[in-house]
């Protein structure tokens, strides 16, 4: 899933030092990142940018547009982050203590009900 105009992004992280970053908010782009995830960044100019992953933080994303559903509040009742994106495209972030099974049933569901465009990140 695409975010119209959209072809960068940046993340918000935490600087741990030595060029580590653990990321702070959940990619909607970048598909090989997660939220937790701790990275080894190297510095472009006078920005930093990720080079590889150092240690996965165990959190799985996903890419949703809504189409008026409300999918925000059952994604938060479960223990979720959700972050609004460019045109209303969804980032969610979902914990390794997050009811998998049921979440993507419920997802794929609603997809298949034309309700909403639901599309994988990163799996953990």
């Amino acid at each position: 899933m695409d975010a119209p105009g959209v072809d960068t992004e940046e993340l918000a992280a935490k600087d741990i030092g030595g060029g580590l970053f653990v990321i702070d908010s959940i990619p909607l782009l970048d598909t090989e990142l997660a939220l937790g995830d701790i990275v080894e960044c190297v510095l472009v100019g006078e920005r930093w940018h990720v080079d590889a992953v150092s240690v996965r933080g165990g959190n799985s994303t996903l890419r949703i547009l809504p189409y008026g559903i409300d999918v925000v509040s059952p994604l938060l009742g479960i223990g979720c982050r959700v972050e609004e994106g460019p045109a209303g495209v969804l980032a969610v972030s979902v914990g390794p203590d997050a009811p998998a099974l049921g979440l993507t049933d419920w997802l794929e569901s609603l997809a298949a009900d034309g309700l909403i465009d639901l599309a994988p990140g990163y799996t953990a």
